[in-house]
């Protein structure tokens, strides 16, 4: 036997007896063959059985691209920065709070001057396999590796 809540608060017990599923609401007998023929039965007649599944609360484009930019891969964090400044672009004033949380110290020159021979306009649009790519010496590589990775930490305020 399993009690189900209707809308209206009130409690129905559904209980499996001769091969039928029944149930008793007000001195009304249902029965069906099966759990969701007799829960939809009962929720024409009544004010519904199962309440909805409550939706997941709509969050803001802005907030969804912050845990991108917190929690994901190189490349998602890439891609959530480029759509952060596209938003600030369009008028989209929420996502300042985020940027802001970005470092915002100058590339070092070593990163400005790869960023050109790659012939990307910013650092930060640089991926680990333009860096294998391009710069062959292993130390040099490393250090603009971390480079790059430190240019999506965010500050500690974001904590």
């Amino acid at each position: 036997m399993e009690t189900v809540v209707l809308y209206n608060g009130t409690l129905v017990d559904i209980r499996f007896e001769y091969e039928m599923f029944r149930a008793d609401i007000d001195g009304v007998h249902f029965c069906a063959p099966t759990r969701e023929s007799l829960e939809n039965a009962i929720a024409r007649v009544c004010s519904a059985v199962r309440p909805e599944e409550v939706p997941e609360p709509l969050r803001p484009v802005s907030e969804l691209l912050f845990e991108k930019l917190k929690n994901g891969k190189l490349e998602e964090k890439q891609e959530a920065r480029r759509r952060m400044f596209e938003l600030l672009k369009n008028g989209d004033a929420s996502v300042i709070k985020y940027l802001e949380m970005l470092p915002n110290t100058p590339v070092s020159r070593d990163a400005r001057y790869t960023t050109m021979m790659i012939g990307k306009k910013e650092f930060e649009d640089v991926s680990f396999e333009d860096l294998s790519q391009n710069v062959p010496d292993l130390v040099q590589r490393s250090k603009l590796m971390k480079e790059l990775e430190s240019r999506f930490t965010l500050n500690a305020s974001s904590n």
